[in-house]
């Protein structure tokens, strides 16, 4: 059922603000620093590599042992389409695959490809292209040859000699895998390496603004064929559009125990990894999901949702829960904000007022309360505990979702609410965090890292809005595993369900990381999404943590973190273990969390 854009309320792109030279600063400033970290990223990379993604003879060793013991050798077999490509492209992949380490694979090369370099290699198969049908080449593949897993391999890709042999070893020692996918970086026009796209684990929501997962995506061949028989009618001729829609079908409904990643740089590919918002309003469409899709001008999809039906007659969609005590000003841009700009929602604001004492608040309170119908002003003159007042007001809560919602922040374009309340009807999905700026349009919030500097820390923080961050991941719809409670939508049955926030152990602080870590203990997603935005002007209304009247408080919350969530944190699902966890997001790890010395799939603390 695909929409036109008409169907979907209009989003209001966020204005800049006045000029004044302290913002043209942050902007040319902002821009520097970002091109310095680019610098840097590509000046270490190659070190990097040298050091940690160079084969030793102690790991080869290893990884020849490992190989030697596994109990199967299933084959794997690659497609690799000839048609469009030239001679020496496909000679480069088939010369990476002649080099590995593990014997066991079969190549089907589909279209008049070069059969020079693998002339006596019984392991190489030519088949004539199968003209009329978008996923011909898949059928010639898999009736050419026998194989137990397949994936697509793009002519002028490099596999890394080991490649396939820990996807082997993982196919073999993870029987519940339906589906294995890994890192990977580019070849310039030299041939050199860089770029590493190092991604996180099963992430279907990221799967729906860009194809991740590929440019290897390795499927058991049971699900590939039960993939290409529900696609049977998808028509198109772009390669692109069949591989995203591929991959989409072929991992729709795995849980993360079947999608495996494979946190290691396997294969080095010559083009980019291409999005299809085609393919993705497909999918969207095929699942029953109301939704607009369209391409980003960075290279993937923006995906709009409308959300589903919330039951109870006559209730609001979302009760919006703000607490607060005294600070006027900013209670009074965060309620006109809500109830300005906000469309496309039914909604009820429930304020918690605890404990405020200016007069010119309480005016305003009563005002409110007695003149705005959608306004509710709570009472609770205890002690500040930000999980007990969340608490308290959810129990009073009439709507079908509550919105957390931080009195510090002002609502930026209408569609907001109604953006959330989409990404939270993708399955499986309970939470939706925003996309929060700081007042000079440097990016606050994009979702947490759990690990990141001790507990959690802000996977973009200070990016520009025109900075699409790493693999384009500041502007995607995607999952994550913790976000902030500045801004948090949840299904009110499931808050009710875990009990809320943690009111005894985490009063003020690291609330929303334990319940959102929480959230996905219980099997539920978290999702972000980029197309609701709000300013945030961070602990404006509290303060901070770290000030001497605060910091015992802070430091025993933390200790509780670390006591309650240790290994958790060690390991977030949605980073990369080669990634650091300290000094900043999306950084070289130095040393990687995961080796090839040892399987990735089993506990390897540094």
């Amino acid at each position: 059922m695909s929409l036109s854009r008409a169907d979907f309320r209009t989003e209001a792109k966020p204005a800049w603000p006045r000029w004044s030279l302290w913002r043209l600063w942050w902007r040319l400033h902002g821009r520097r620093v970002e091109r310095r970290h680019a610098r840097r990223l590509r000046l270490d990379y190659p070190r990097w590599i040298q050091t940690y993604d160079t084969p030793t003879a102690a790991v080869l060793q290893a990884l020849a042992a490992r190989q030697a013991a596994l109990p199967t050798a299933p084959t794997i077999g690659l497609l690799l389409q000839a048609r469009d490509a030239g001679r020496d492209p496909v000679c480069t992949t088939v010369a990476s695959l002649q080099a590995q380490s593990y014997p066991h694979w079969r190549l089907c090369i589909v279209g008049a490809g070069p059969r020079g370099s693998s002339a006596g290699d019984r392991r190489i198969h030519h088949l004539a292209a199968l003209e009329g049908t978008p996923f011909g080449a898949w059928q010639q593949a898999l009736a050419g040859c026998d194989a137990s897993w397949w994936a697509e391999v793009g002519a002028g890709d490099r596999l890394a000699p080991h490649a396939l042999a820990l996807f082997a070893e993982s196919a073999v020692r993870l029987p519940e895998a339906q589906a294995l996918y890994c890192d990977h970086d580019r070849l310039d026009a030299r041939g050199q390496r860089g770029d590493p796209q190092f991604k996180g684990d099963w992430n279907p929501e990221l799967l729906l603004s860009t194809c991740y997962v590929q440019p290897l995506l390795v499927l058991r061949a049971q699900r590939l064929r039960n993939a290409l028989a529900a696609l049977g009618d998808f028509r198109t001729a772009d390669r692109p559009t069949l591989q995203h829609r591929l991959a989409l079908c072929a991992t729709a409904g795995l849980g993360a125990a079947q999608m495996r990643h494979i946190p290691h740089v396997l294969v080095h590919t010559a083009g980019p990894v291409v999005a299809s918002a085609e393919a993705v309003q497909s999918h969207l469409d095929s699942l029953g999901l109301m939704a607009h899709v369209q391409s980003d001008p960075l290279g993937g999809c923006e995906v709009s949702l409308r959300p589903a039906d919330v039951p109870g007659a006559g209730a609001p969609a979302v009760s919006i829960i703000v607490p607060t005590r005294d600070r006027l000003p900013l209670l009074r841009r965060c309620v006109d904000s809500v109830l300005a700009r906000t469309a496309g929602v039914d909604f009820e604001l429930l304020i918690v007022d605890n404990g405020s004492r200016d007069a010119a608040t309480l005016s305003y309170l009563r005002q409110l309360a007695h003149n705005e119908p959608r306004v509710r002003v709570l009472r609770d003159e205890g002690p500040f505990n930000f999980a007990a007042l969340n608490n308290a007001a959810a129990a009073q809560a009439r709507g079908g979702h509550l919105l957390l919602l931080n009195n510090d922040t002002e609502v930026i374009n209408p569609d907001w609410l109604f953006e959330m309340l989409g990404a939270a009807a993708l399955p499986g999905v309970a939470a939706v965090g925003a996309r929060l700026w700081y007042r000079n349009w440097r990016l606050q919030h994009a979702g947490l890292i759990v690990g990141l500097e001790g507990v959690a820390g802000d996977s973009h923080a200070r990016l520009g809005p025109d900075s699409p961050g790493p693999q384009g991941r500041a502007h995607l719809l995607q999952g994550c595993t913790a976000v902030t409670a500045a801004c948090l939508l949840v299904r009110k049955a499931v808050y009710q369900a875990l009990g809320g926030f943690d009111a005894q152990h985490f009063a003020v602080a690291y609330n929303d990381v334990d319940f959102c870590l929480r959230l996905g203990a219980a099997g539920y997603r978290i999702a972000w999404t980029p197309r609701a935005q709000l300013f945030h002007d961070e602990s404006r209304s509290r303060g901070s943590d770290l000030v001497p009247e605060r910091r015992e408080r802070f430091e025993r919350e933390r200790l509780a973190m670390l006591e309650r969530w240790g290994p958790v944190l060690r390991r977030d699902p949605a980073y990369n273990p080669n990634l650091a966890l300290h000094g900043g997001a999306f950084k070289l790890g130095w040393p990687p969390r995961v080796s090839l010395l040892r399987p990735w799939f089993e506990d390897q603390d540094t």
